[in-house]
């Protein structure tokens, strides 16, 4: 059980690590006014997305799921708490698959598409501690 929750872990940190970053990428992008670094931030958004997030947010799920699985579908059955933190991980996951969408809006240069942008990534660092620490601290409280 503590390997596979080691496991869960490494992989919520390089999702995380992911999802703080593309936003901050696509700012970058918005910013960007030459072709060169316009093509390089397109490079570097579709391997973080693609080669990174989307590999790493398949093994969290299922290092997640074995989890459950290993304590048991009753247990996940009993402890309120735990829906809450799924459904967390759901908005998670919807912000996740929302960045792949917001490729299409970065590659405009408008102020109002960067604006937006800054804003998307100050709202996920909020909405990514809150989740984060409500895991991490159930997870070792109980």
């Amino acid at each position: 059980y503590l390997w596979a929750k080691a496991l869960h872990f490494i992989f919520i940190v390089t999702w995380f690590a992911g999802l703080f970053y593309l936003p901050r990428l696509y700012v970058y992008h918005a910013d960007s006014k030459d072709k060169k670094s316009t093509e390089r931030f397109k490079l570097m958004e579709a391997r973080l997305y693609l080669g990174i997030m989307f590999p790493a947010i398949l093994l969290t799920i299922s290092s997640g799921l074995t989890l459950i699985w290993i304590r048991g579908w009753d247990w996940l059955l009993a402890t309120s708490w735990m829906h809450l933190k799924l459904l967390l991980v759901l908005s998670l996951i919807i912000f996740h698959l929302y960045l792949g969408l917001l490729e299409k809006i970065s590659q405009g240069i408008q102020p109002e598409v960067n604006y937006f942008l800054k804003n998307i990534e100050r709202d996920a660092c909020t909405h990514f501690s809150f989740s984060d620490s409500f895991g991490s601290v159930k997870t070792i409280i109980g």
